[in-house]
């Protein structure tokens, strides 16, 4: 089905249309276009929301005085949408920012990862990435980890090849020799002990000492991340939100020292949880009122664990008007099939953990990306940079373990991977497939990842049709590398909860004495529009329980039946729309 509404007597120039969009999925497709307007035609799919309405724009540039406004729907029964509020303006929208984590490339590749192309041949990583319209890279920074990896003279290796493939640099500042997170901010060994004066000195001297090192080798840093996911702050116990104007010190730090290499270099402070408005709210507002100087936010935002895509939008666009920065997605992934073809568990495994009306498939992933694309280029003013991939670039090769500490530990946070000495691999078939770059994919430079090659090989990875990755003779998936400490991780629990949980338990038990052993504390998170704090027993030895399947709550549902059959507003619809 088709509404469409065609406009003549235009000025030409660049438009875009504004829209406000739910749907509970299941279409063959459902999508607003803009065509006859002198160019290619441009498309945004609606993104699957049930509950909650997102609003989408479609640029597009308008050379012959007219334009048509078109809704598409091709649906099977059952399935509706709702389109709101349309408008159609001068002006323009996109994201400069198409990215990925590649911090993983290095010792991948020297532990035996060969990276090909969709016809199979085997190339640099970077420049098949980007090839298929990757421009950012995300490197973090180690003090001293234990493999040797992701320190400082790695990362000034791998920036030279960044740069030399005419893609943009940030630096992820972690403090830490080890992952870091809301749940893990450990001090670096070799300041441990330090009081928090020493500290301050230690985060500028170790910032400026790794962002001067590359501008030295011609390697300017575009943008850097002072810490790492630090809802809970960083340098722990000092640097804990539990004192923040220690935490604002610290901070405060790492951009002077930034500022000190390259005036013009963007500092950007990263948090998880990118669903969670209120808690943004609450930590960029003590921020804010503690002087903590930045000039970005970015938030890490994984689907099945931190909310609807509406109380992401919901987030991101309260941060961008709420503190007037621009916002980018520092972290997101989505995995394209469940089941596991080497000896390491995925995180995501059951079709239970997926977000609905997104299956583990490649058009289910290529789909999520599009429409986490989609709403970071709908913040209000222009304010949303972009997105980036975590991680492209991992591969389960031997010895590439997720622990610098512990190399056989794999990897539990990838969505998808292959090892080399799986007997379930089968190698690519020369000439496979690959998706077209048109309309919505080609605009936010996500093509539609490889479709499944005659020999059932699928492949996926940050940016591109024509991109995979290899284990030896063996395609690999995006993927997410860490211990991170967040609630969700089953593989990685088994082989380092019983590690970490009496660390956690000791810090928990040192800020909040009265708790029972066993206990731990959480962050208070929104639910059903109320705030709560909340104590969550939990068994020694695990992080945190596994999330409960969400359910959503189906507003009103009307079909779109026909041309020009806009479904009516209705009150309760209107009131259910986030402010922004």
């Amino acid at each position: 089905m088709e509404t469409y509404q065609y406009l003549s007597g235009l000025s030409n120039g660049s438009y875009k249309l504004t829209a406000w969009v739910r749907s509970g999925g299941g279409q063959k497709s459902a999508y607003l276009a803009l065509k006859n307007c002198g160019g290619a035609e441009q498309r945004t799919d609606l993104p699957v929301s049930a509950s909650g309405w997102i609003r989408i724009v479609v640029p597009v540039n308008v050379t012959s005085n007219q334009c048509t406004i078109s809704v598409n729907s091709d649906a099977n029964a059952g399935n509706w949408i709702n389109v709101d509020d349309l408008t159609f303006t001068p002006g323009t929208s996109g994201t400069s920012i198409k990215g990925a984590d590649i911090s993983s490339l290095a010792k991948s590749e020297a532990k035996g990862g060969v990276y090909r192309n969709s016809s199979g041949t085997a190339g640099d990583a970077l420049a098949i990435l980007k090839s298929s319209g990757m421009n950012y890279a995300r490197l973090k920074v180690w003090v001293n980890p234990a493999d040797g990896y992701n320190n400082k003279s790695r990362v000034l290796a791998m920036a030279k090849r960044v740069k030399a493939q005419g893609i943009k640099l940030l630096v992820d500042f972690h403090y830490s020799d080890f992952w870091a997170d809301p749940g893990r901010q450990d001090k670096p060994a070799v300041w441990a002990g330090h009081s928090y004066g020493q500290l301050k000195t230690d985060v500028y001297n170790h910032t400026y000492d790794v962002l001067n090192a590359l501008k030295a080798q011609g390697t300017t840093a575009d943008m850097v991340q002072v810490g790492n996911e630090i809802n809970g702050g960083m340098l722990w116990n000092e640097g804990s939100t539990s004192n923040w104007t220690q935490l604002a010190g610290l901070l405060n730090s790492g951009y002077d020292a930034v500022k000190a290499v390259n005036a013009s270099t963007t500092v950007a402070l990263h948090l998880a949880e990118g669903g969670d408005r209120d808690g943004t709210r609450w930590w960029f507002d003590n921020a804010r009122s503690n002087g903590v100087k930045f000039d970005a936010i970015g938030l890490s935002f994984y689907g099945y664990w931190y909310g609807t895509l509406s109380d992401f939008q919901t987030t991101l666009d309260d941060a961008a008007s709420r503190y007037g920065k621009p916002v980018f997605v520092a972290e997101t992934a989505y995995p394209f099939r469940l089941d596991s073809e080497d000896s390491h568990e995925n995180i995501i495994d059951t079709s239970g953990e997926l977000v609905s009306g997104y299956p583990a498939t490649v058009a289910g992933q290529t789909r999520w990306m599009n429409d986490v694309a989609s709403i970071v280029e709908a913040v209000p003013g222009g304010r949303g940079l972009g997105i980036f991939y975590w991680e492209a670039t991992w591969t389960a090769v031997g010895g590439n373990g997720w622990d610098p500490t512990h190399a056989s530990s794999g990897n539990a946070w990838r969505t998808r991977r292959c090892s080399a000495t799986t007997t379930g691999c089968s190698r690519p078939r020369p000439g496979s497939a690959t998706a077209e770059l048109m309309g919505e994919e080609a605009r936010h430079g996500l093509p539609g990842l490889l479709p499944p090659s005659p020999d059932g090989l699928k492949s996926s990875v940050a940016y591109g049709s024509s991109v995979s990755v290899k284990d030896a003779e063996c395609r690999t998936r995006p993927r997410r590398v860490r211990d991170s400490g967040k609630t969700r991780c089953r593989g990685q629990r088994r082989e380092a909860g019983a590690r970490h949980a009496e660390d956690s338990q000791r810090r928990d038990a040192a800020a909040h004495p009265g708790l029972a052993e066993g206990t731990r504390t959480r962050r208070p998170r929104r639910h059903r529009g109320r705030r709560r704090r909340e104590v969550l027993s939990v068994p020694p030895g695990r992080r945190h329980p596994p999330p409960a399947a969400r359910g959503h709550r189906h507003a009103a549902r009307q079909p779109v039946g026909g041309p020009r059959a806009l479904p009516p507003r209705r009150d309760a619809d209107r009131r259910s729309r986030p402010d922004v």
